[in-house]
């Protein structure tokens, strides 16, 4: 197996591009460990907007290996230890009375562009004194000790981060 994985400072939030070429190098490193016997290359292109991963030159979702979902559990357990100031944080906007998820975008974003955008998508209008948002969220789909969730994705709206990316939890990381 032939495993090729880019990784962008695009999708890392305050991160340089230093910081994309050492996320690559232990992705690579998380790699060989988690599947010995497959080819692993790694490295950086910020050109990308997005990291990209290759399984035997596929980028298909399902690549039969398991290797997408251990490099999703790598950004969603390790990106943080391993550079805490490059873990993108967002800002989530919930009606009230409902609990429905309205908005979910990088920390800094347009919140009433997203709200806006969103009732053009649900051909609705939100009351915004029944809107509320709250911003500094880690998106993740495994709680931690000293998370504090803030949101669990149901049926009223999931996560989604800027890469399109789905999500069980926004939590305060404690």
């Amino acid at each position: 197996m032939k495993i090729e994985f880019i990784a962008t400072a695009q999708t890392m939030g305050n991160a340089t591009e230093a910081d994309a070429a050492t996320w690559a190098a232990y992705v690579a490193k998380r790699l060989r460990e988690q599947f010995p016997d497959a080819e692993v290359s790694a490295r950086a292109d910020n050109r990308l907007s997005n990291d990209q991963l290759f399984v035997d030159g596929d980028s298909g979702w399902d690549d039969g290996f398991g290797v997408r979902d251990f490099v999703q559990s790598l950004w969603d357990r390790e990106l943080d230890k391993a550079f805490p100031n490059a873990a993108p944080t967002y800002t989530i906007a919930c009606l009230k009375s409902t609990g429905l998820l309205i908005a979910c975008e990088p920390d800094g974003s347009d919140m009433e562009a997203a709200i806006v955008a969103e009732e053009g998508r649900a051909s609705a209008t939100f009351d915004r004194d029944d809107i509320v948002t709250v911003e500094g969220l880690t998106l993740t789909d495994e709680e931690r000790d000293g998370d504090e969730t803030i949101y669990s994705g149901t049926q009223l709206g999931w996560l989604m981060d800027k890469a399109g990316r789905s999500y069980e939890y926004a939590v305060r990381r404690g």
